[in-house]
């Protein structure tokens, strides 16, 4: 059986939203996530309607319609486990920059000196009293989304944008957290 263009583009679109949150999650700000979203949303109505309009069989247009409707409903009860996945796709991207930032900043410590804290693409890069390096990655005020180094594996319950609401674990020593 032979897809035609239409099929082929409602296949992928039901697939993008899946594709947007694993790998543009955490890379871009969250007004540019959200319309990658509604595009997506956009584009699997559009297809559904040329395809419905189009076809002569009522069982497909009705396995189209289930199809999409799995897809999404698939979509909204896994974004949890999707964010999460992510979270660590981006962490291992940028593990090893992150790493040599924290060795820069414990040589410093070490040696009782300041240095001017290198600067990633990232919001910000800090160090706090306790010891943990934090990365923020994105937010506005007092909700701000990072990743942390802690060499004693400790939450130090706050960051240099507030309260920490959830520190997870990524890796030895390295969390990720969130503020409010």
């Amino acid at each position: 059986m032979r897809l035609t263009k239409t099929e082929m583009f409602t296949m992928l679109s039901i697939v993008a939203p899946y594709i947007f949150a694993l790998f543009f999650f955490r890379h871009t700000d969250i007004f540019t996530f959200l319309g990658f979203l509604g595009f997506s949303a956009l584009f699997i109505i559009g297809c559904l309607t040329v395809l419905l309009l189009t076809k002569k069989t009522k069982f497909r247009k009705f396995h189209y319609f289930i199809a999409t409707a799995i897809s999404v409903t698939i979509f909204l009860t896994c974004r949890e486990g999707l964010i999460n996945t992510a979270d660590q796709i981006f962490f291992s991207i940028h593990k090893h920059r992150m790493t040599e930032t924290v060795v820069v900043i414990e040589k410093a410590r070490q040696e009782n000196r300041q240095i001017e804290i290198p600067q990633l693409n990232f919001a910000a890069v800090d160090t706090l009293e306790s010891g943990e390096v934090i990365f923020t990655l994105d937010g506005m005020l007092d909700n701000c989304v990072g990743i942390a180094y802690s060499k004693d594996n400790e939450n130090p319950g706050y960051t240099n944008c507030g309260r920490i609401v959830e520190w997870k674990k990524l890796d030895d020593h390295w969390y990720l957290w969130y503020t409010t």
